[in-house]
């Protein structure tokens, strides 16, 4: 019986291994805070968005892409919480979009607030977004306090935004 033991030994710490790397790697720690993006559409466009300029408001992230169509169910949603006080909401484009189309795109999604340019996947990459339509909302500290993938419903995220203190009308 030592001996089976033995031989199991190394696929045992292998599986430890393999384990403690996994949850080492879903770690939500916050990205950093000289992250940034230019605005590529709507309000602002040219503006350098860096996330530490935006601690001590929530922040609401819709990553998004033109030939995502769940991506347009959820901007109504959006729209009215980009107009609670103490919460920004930002569109984040992963497409590789000319300026001149990447503001045709940000009209055809119906957004009110603006969208960053995320053509080289900087955000995609911090905040682990591996398919589309991902919403991320970060906490006055710049902590991920939610991560949904796939379009998000109005009263979830008001839920969700109200743990934050923001309130949002219905």
């Amino acid at each position: 019986m030592k001996r089976d033991l033995l031989r199991l030994l190394p696929f045992l710490l292998a599986v430890v291994a393999f384990a403690a790397f996994a949850l080492a790697r879903n770690d939500p720690s916050p990205p950093p805070p000289e992250l940034a993006l230019f605005v590529g559409a709507g309000s602002g466009v040219g503006d350098r968005v860096r996330l530490g300029d935006l601690r001590g408001e929530v922040v609401v992230l819709d990553f998004w892409a033109s030939w995502c169509r769940p991506c347009y169910r959820g901007v109504p949603v959006l729209n009215d919480v980009d107009a609670a006080p103490g919460v920004r909401v930002y569109g984040v484009n992963v497409e590789a979009l000319a300026p001149r189309d990447l503001g045709a795109a940000h009209a055809a999604l119906g957004a009110r607030f603006p969208s960053l340019d995320d053509r080289e996947r900087l955000f995609q990459a911090a905040f682990q977004v591996a398919s589309l339509p991902t919403l991320v909302v970060l906490d006055q500290d710049g902590d991920v306090a939610l991560h949904h993938v796939g379009v998000m419903d109005a009263e979830p995220l008001r839920r969700a935004l109200a743990e934050l203190g923001v309130q949002t009308t219905p």
